[in-house]
């Protein structure tokens, strides 16, 4: 028996690459398809997919040969190329190295998405009036998209580091082939019937031909009927979909859409603590302020009370009496001096002082007899002296003088 011979993966490798390389056909290779993924690489190289309705074929353009192309293809363009394919012997990947590429015009889906585009656009449904706000901060939010894919993933883990009261609905939907679309027009009505504050559509990145389900019409236009506000964040920040201008606001990422329609409570918890703080303290200034107008008033109130003012005129009554007393008590003694003065005035001038120094009073009966003519003899005389009085009667009768 023969020993047999095991090959490596590296001779097996180059084994294909020398078969592309001795191949006349594949060493100048004329190649005819649509651009889908195309990368402009920071080393200047340009790396794309060729297809067509079956198959795909991996293209490189190197620097030195795509600096003179005359144009720079982009995803859904038809395009020709010339090259040679070959066998990547690291991989075991065969691809077409492009020297030369020219455009042959816009390939069926670009075709149809431009199509689909303008008739949207001329309806109005692109237009800025029709577009409804989002909330400022959404109860319930549904999000239509792949529920095994990372970008479903990625939503969750921004809303609930971002907003985690808000209710989370997920309305799955196939978001990529040939059944996508009606997949994602059903997803949007129980969404759009499910109370939701706002509508996230999205997915992660892919070709240009796997967001095609976006791309759709009737997509377009179950995302313009929705009565909830609908956030798109449909494949990577470069790509744009027709649900992207149908919708209330276009997020270049689903994460992004996520950021978009929930606001940060932490940032807000900050906020609140230092609003917190200055209401706090704005509050107990009035509070001293109007504790102060309190004891003022009391004490205002306190001075006119029906007491205090009975208090005040009982201090003030007092007062005038003893003003008065003073007074009166003044008045007394300045009158007692001159009662007393004019007693001693009185009493000098009083006949009974004159009496005292030995003279008398003569009357008869009720008239003092001041001459001889007032008496005759045989009338009866009253002498008032100065101890006394004694009774006299006229015997002889009065001389005139």
């Amino acid at each position: 028996m023969a020993e047999i011979t095991y090959l490596s993966v590296t001779q097996v490798n180059e084994s294909a690459a020398a078969l592309f390389e001795n191949s006349p056909a594949m060493a100048k290779a004329y190649v005819k398809g649509e651009v889908s993924n195309f990368k402009n690489h920071t080393s200047g190289h340009w790396y794309f997919t060729l297809k067509d309705s079956e198959s795909r074929l991996a293209a490189v353009m190197f620097k030195n040969a795509n600096s003179r192309a005359e144009f720079v293809p982009r995803d859904g363009q038809e395009i020709c190329v010339r090259g040679e394919i070959s066998v990547f012997v690291r991989d075991g990947s065969y691809q077409i190295y492009v020297h030369k590429i020219s455009h042959v015009g816009a390939g069926e889906l670009y075709e149809r998405f431009e199509r689909t585009k303008k008739l949207l656009m001329s309806e109005g449904l692109f237009a800025q009036q029709r577009k409804k706000p989002l909330p400022a901060f959404p109860k319930r939010i549904a999000v239509v998209t792949a529920e095994t894919g990372a970008a479903l993933r990625d939503i969750q883990n921004v809303i609930s580091r971002r907003c985690p009261v808000s209710e989370l609905i997920v309305v799955p939907a196939l978001v990529q082939g040939a059944t996508a679309p009606e997949s994602i027009v059903q997803a949007l009505a129980r969404a759009d019937g499910c109370g939701a504050s706002v509508i996230l559509l999205g997915r992660g990145g892919g070709s240009y031909e796997d967001l095609q389900g976006f791309n759709a019409e009737c997509v377009a236009r179950a995302v313009a009927a929705c009565k909830t506000p609908v956030v798109t964040g449909v494949g990577h920040e470069t790509d744009f979909t027709i649900v992207d201008f149908v919708s209330d606001l276009r997020a270049p990422t689903p994460s992004a859409a996520a950021e978009l329609i929930t606001p940060d409570l932490r940032g807000y918890a900050s906020s609140l603590s230092v609003l917190a703080a200055q209401l706090r303290s704005r509050v107990m200034q009035s509070i001293d302020r109007y504790r102060h107008n309190v004891d003022t008033l009391s004490r205002d109130i306190g001075g006119k009370s029906p007491r205090a003012r009975i208090a005040s005129s009982k201090d003030e009554l007092k007062a005038c009496a003893w003003r008065i007393k003073s007074s009166m008590d003044g008045i007394l003694s300045r009158k007692t001096r001159d009662t007393h003065a004019l007693a001693g005035t009185i009493e000098a001038l009083s006949p009974l002082a004159v009496l005292t120094r030995g003279y008398s009073i003569v009357s008869k009966g009720d008239k003092v007899v001041t001459t001889p003519h007032d008496v005759a003899a045989g009338d009866t005389l009253d002498i008032r002296l100065s101890g006394g009085s004694i009774g006299a009667v006229v015997t002889v009768t009065p001389e005139v003088a």
